[in-house]
């Protein structure tokens, strides 16, 4: 198993609140149903084949989010028109960033442009789902993309070894007022790399975070007659990312 993997997706569910999408282009849709091996989310099939109605609320923002796994990480920023000798693959004439990682298994993630895609009628679909259960439709123990978040701009910088570093071109402007990393564009092309296991950027669109839910099922009782027999409440729950997923065969 990957330490490099295993590092990230442990990191941006604690840190985040989401899974990661294993690898970061990976597309994710809405309904997918499966199980997680080792780690990575297999697709076994789509809840579309069942003709089961239900809708998606969708939201889209010009939210952005980021996080940086470590404080001792460091970046340059050069401005057109600037020499740095640090830089050897951007010109005078060109802006650029260097962004240096001190320690093993550095994290840079930064998303911009997201759209929030949430399956809406959790309860109606739940029970209808159990209702599959019987005939062997449906193994209770699959998982469900019930949540995705869409990026415009996706970069994912993860780093093998310490002192790591990116020399990236950018297209845009330098601007020296930005103080905070999370403000520095990391979008632009990588043109030199030394010791990083995974440089992802992109400016198209993808699903680099989501969430997964199974079908449970709650027994309760009724209010008037206590003695009465327990009744099957299904609901799709959210399902927190475990360590112990990246055992499993």
């Amino acid at each position: 198993m990957s330490t490099i993997m295993q590092n990230y997706l442990t990191q941006v569910q604690k840190n985040l609140g989401y899974r990661a999408t294993w690898e970061p282009h990976r597309p994710m849709k809405i309904g997918t149903f499966g199980k997680i091996h080792q780690g990575i989310f297999s697709e076994y099939g789509h809840i579309d084949e069942f003709n089961i109605p239900y809708s998606i609320d969708k939201l889209k923002t010009n939210n952005q989010l980021a996080y940086k796994s470590e404080e001792k990480g460091s970046y340059v920023l050069k401005a057109k028109g600037e020499i740095n000798p640090l830089f050897k693959n951007i010109s005078t004439s060109e802006s650029g960033l260097i962004l240096v990682f001190k320690k093993e298994n550095g994290i840079v993630f930064k998303i911009e442009g997201i759209t929030y895609f949430n399956i809406k009628n959790k309860v109606e679909l739940a029970t209808e789902l159990a209702k599959l259960i019987p005939s062997g439709k449906w193994d209770p123990s699959f998982l469900i993309i019930s949540e995705t978040l869409q990026a415009e701009k996706t970069s994912v910088l993860l780093s093998k070894k310490k002192n790591s570093e990116l020399e990236i071109k950018c297209d845009f402007e330098i601007g020296f007022e930005k103080t905070n990393w999370a403000d520095i564009n990391l979008f632009g092309e990588v043109l030199r790399s030394q010791g990083m296991s995974l440089q992802f950027t992109t400016s198209s669109l993808t699903t680099p975070l989501f969430k997964l839910s199974r079908l449970k099922s709650k027994q309760l009782k009724t209010e008037k007659n206590r003695n009465n027999l327990p009744a099957d409440h299904p609901e799709l729950l959210e399902i927190d990312f475990d360590i112990l997923e990246m055992q499993l065969a």
